[in-house]
């Protein structure tokens, strides 16, 4: 199942890719990486 529902990603998110802003989508990962990554040492902290 999760087989087929990544195949359905990467077959929409290829139709997709001309619509989507690189330097936009890699800054929110970059951000949403280092808040992950913040959240999980603050709990290893405590």
């Amino acid at each position: 199942m999760a087989l087929l529902a990544h195949g359905a990603g990467v077959l929409l998110g290829s139709f997709n890719a001309h619509r989507i802003n690189a330097p936009l989508l890699k800054g929110i990962v970059a951000v949403s990486s280092i808040a992950v990554a913040a959240i999980k040492l603050i709990q290893f902290a405590l």
